[in-house]
């Protein structure tokens, strides 16, 4: 999702401290400009949690001046496949 949908681009590939058998993913624009960092903990066959306390609900991204239609555009098809 990440890379595809949001052109992000893998920036580091490290394991969790606080479980090493777990990876820790970066993501961000090419050159990981402040801002645009994403990180995330793929759990493999993790049961799918439920609303609470300390999960993130919802992410928002700031796009640039001029460039709104094109993202519009864009996630449009993948909500569309």
């Amino acid at each position: 999702v990440f890379s595809k949908i949001l052109d992000l681009s893998r920036l580091k590939k490290t394991v969790s401290f606080g479980n090493p058998s777990v990876y820790h993913l970066y993501f961000g624009d090419q050159v990981g400009t402040l801002g645009t960092i994403m990180t995330y903990f793929p759990i493999p066959d993790r049961k799918r949690g439920t609303r609470g306390l300390g999960e993130v609900g919802a992410v928002n991204f700031a796009v640039k001046n001029g460039s709104i239609a094109f993202w519009r555009e864009h996630l449009a098809a993948f909500w569309r496949n």
